[in-house]
């Protein structure tokens, strides 16, 4: 008998699986306390396992970090196995005549109650015959047999239908669950290999940043020590010059000219002023590598990957296969004047001064101050350019001079920002077409100047640049490492505007664009001008 207040119902339902509702089948216990079936807690959790995400208690929500190991609850087994026997035994205990009664009741129209003959296919519902009479008689009819074998039937092959699409669902599944399992493991080992290869990329930079340091102090000792030996042997050649000093002195005071004449045997003049042995520049080369090298590989970082990261277009215009041109980082490297002026002094060794070729000046492109001045004038020059094979018809003029081999630097100043600077060979054609201006085609790089921006130009590809604008402008290009390198000129310093990339196949010449009033100034340098500059 069960306890007050309680029922056999109560007792039945908390035997209860609280996932299927059903008596527990193999009942399992957590180490939570609570009890549930082995199918139904497995599916549970495996379900989660698909999902990633940490095993729960179904019922207390308790998180388990790890799959809990369950153990069978014998004695809620014994309780399900005695209420399955107690219901079976009711079952098979009731009276036949009670089952041939629920029997005849489902068989029998519980409105006529008439035994059900034929099925009414336009109410979908057994009828007796005096429904049949009554209200099915226009109806489409169907005795029960015919339509409960058509009907199984069509059961059957639904069921044949889910047992298909079960085992299709199921290699689906697994399938997935393969997937699931290879993109784990796929993006682990990605995310490893590209730590190490940010790592690896690190340790390069840490390298070469110790590279440069120790290569500037090295350097740096060097000259400190070649120049505390330059002192020390000015001070014993002052210590003689003093000593020497000291003596005529002495010997001039000396009033007898015999002992005069005699002492000024005695006395040895100096040597001449020792020649000093020269002192070189420190950081000249961990300078250029820093802010020729460094700036391509931000632009890289800053850039470049980003945008394939992000699946973008390329902000950097892609040359052809013999030129690489490479962006400008959003945030110039900041250079200290006196970096800039030590950067400046060094391209300084290789100056070159430049002159306008007159045979290459289009006829509005004057040319004045022994050929160091071009501009661009209303009034043409007269017919005697118009006939020159080698005028350009754009307004576009060549220098005379031109580089095949070593490294050069030059400097120019703009009236006013309507001039492209830049380097083409000598095969750039000179007919009026778009295409032969400087930087639209693949024999041509320039600097685009312009009130708005500057911008790089080559092969017809225009970039435009974030860099502040200058009037006056150095450019440098080296043959051999295939680098022509624009720089802003201001207070004795520069800063870098642009840099390409490039394999040069021909000997190239210095080449302007200069739109209508405007100018170009070729600076000439004398060597004076660059002994005393390299002294400084």
């Amino acid at each position: 008998m069960s306890a007050p207040g309680f029922t056999a119902t109560d007792i039945r339902n908390t035997l209860n699986c609280s996932i299927c509702l059903e008596l527990f089948t193999m009942p399992m216990t957590t180490s939570c306390g609570h009890n549930f079936c082995n199918k139904c807690i497995n599916d549970h959790w495996d379900q989660e396992d698909r999902k990633q995400i940490a095993k729960t208690c179904p019922q207390c929500r308790k998180i388990f970090h790890v799959r809990p190991e369950m153990t069978k609850n014998v004695d809620i087994s014994k309780l399900v196995e005695m209420v399955n026997g107690s219901e079976k035994q009711k079952i098979s205990q009731e009276p036949e005549s009670q089952k041939k009664r629920n029997m005849c009741s489902a068989m029998k129209c519980q409105r006529h109650n008439r035994n059900f003959e034929l099925f009414c296919c336009t109410e979908k519902r057994c009828v007796c015959s005096k429904c049949f009479m009554v209200e099915c008689r226009n109806h489409a009819l169907e005795s029960i047999e015919d339509k409960r074998q058509k009907e199984e039937e069509q059961l059957q092959k639904s069921l044949l239908d889910n047992a298909n699409q079960k085992k299709e669902i199921l290699i689906a599944i697994e399938k997935r669950q393969q997937l699931t399992g290879n993109i784990k493991t796929a993006c682990d080992q990605m995310e490893s290999c590209i730590l190490a290869k940010f790592e690896q990329m690190s340790n390069i930079l840490e390298e070469c940043c110790t590279m440069s340091i120790e290569t500037l102090r090295s350097e740096k000792e060097v000259a400190l020590d070649k120049a505390k030996q330059s002192l020390e042997q000015l001070q014993k050649h002052l210590e003689r010059v003093e000593q020497h000093e000291n003596e005529a002195k002495l010997l001039c005071q000396n009033s007898d000219d015999v002992a005069f004449l005699q002492g000024l045997t005695l006395l040895i003049p100096p040597e001449a002023t020792p020649v000093l042995p020269s002192i070189p520049l420190c950081g000249s080369s961990q300078v250029d590598a820093v802010t020729r090298i460094l700036p391509q590989v931000i632009n890289l970082l800053n850039v470049e990957f980003p945008n394939a990261l992000l699946n973008e277009p390329q902000a950097e215009v892609k040359e052809t296969s013999c030129t690489v041109s490479p962006s400008i980082p959003r945030t110039r490297p900041s250079i200290t004047p006196s970096t800039m002026s030590l950067l400046r002094t060094e391209l300084y060794k290789d100056y070159r001064n430049l002159t306008f070729d007159p045979q290459s000046a289009n006829k509005y492109i004057h040319l004045s101050r022994q050929n160091c001045k071009a501009s661009h004038k209303m009034s043409s020059q007269g017919a005697a350019v118009l006939l020159s094979s080698t005028a350009f018809q754009t307004w576009q003029v060549m220098c005379a001079e031109g580089f095949s081999q070593g490294h050069h630097y030059w400097e120019l100043e703009l009236s006013k920002f309507f001039v492209e600077v830049g380097v083409a060979y000598s095969c750039l054609e000179r007919s009026k077409n778009e295409q032969n201006r400087i930087g639209r085609n693949p024999f041509s790089w320039c600097l685009q100047t312009h009130s708005r921006c500057h911008s790089a130009w080559h092969n017809n590809k225009e970039q435009q640049l974030q860099a502040s604008k200058y009037f006056k402008i150095g450019v440098s290009l080296d043959c051999n490492a295939g680098n022509i390198t624009f720089y802003g000129v201001k207070d004795g310093g520069l800063e870098l505007l642009h840099s390409f990339s490039c394999v040069f196949s021909q000997t190239l010449y210095p080449t302007f664009w200069i739109g209508e009033g405007s100018s170009v100034c070729l600076f000439q340098c004398s060597n004076d001008a660059v002994n005393t500059s390299l002294g400084e």
